[in-house]
């Protein structure tokens, strides 16, 4: 196995050194640990793939997807719903779901309720999660 140099900051060093430490393993093993980090979020990441829902002129995304939101939904009884308007505002809301049943329709109650006139409104796409959005 060959060796390589890399240069790095001082200020990242001291980052490095410090959770090497923490970790109680070598500089190497902490940079490999991390990497692996990298890769398994990295592949969670790409495995969450959304599913897109057209209501009326409103569009649905449903994250991860149209089944998982509806098991989460299920087990929190609470999701995010962020709206997006013609005008380029977006808009969200917490959809408190305690009446929420497992034969319950996910995008009818998103059609009778926030997207309830949607074209009045301006809503052009929707977003439902039941883990908070990331500003």
């Amino acid at each position: 196995m060959s060796l390589h140099s890399i240069q790095i900051s001082e200020s990242v060093c001291t980052r490095l050194a410090i959770y090497a430490d923490k970790q109680g393993v070598t500089w190497e093993q902490a940079i490999d640990n991390m990497l692996t980090e990298c890769s398994r979020e990295d592949s969670r990441f790409q495995s969450r793939q959304t599913e897109t829902v057209f209501s009326g002129r409103s569009e649905i995304v449903f994250l991860p997807n149209k089944e998982n939101f509806k098991r989460d939904l299920l087990e929190t009884k609470r999701a995010f719903v962020r709206l997006f308007y013609s005008d380029g505002h977006t808009e969200t809301k917490t959809w408190n779901a305690q009446n929420f049943r497992e034969n319950s329709d996910v995008v009818g109650n998103l059609r009778s309720g926030y997207l309830r006139d949607s074209a009045k409104k301006g809503i052009v796409k929707a977003e439902v999660s039941v883990e908070p959005f990331g500003n």
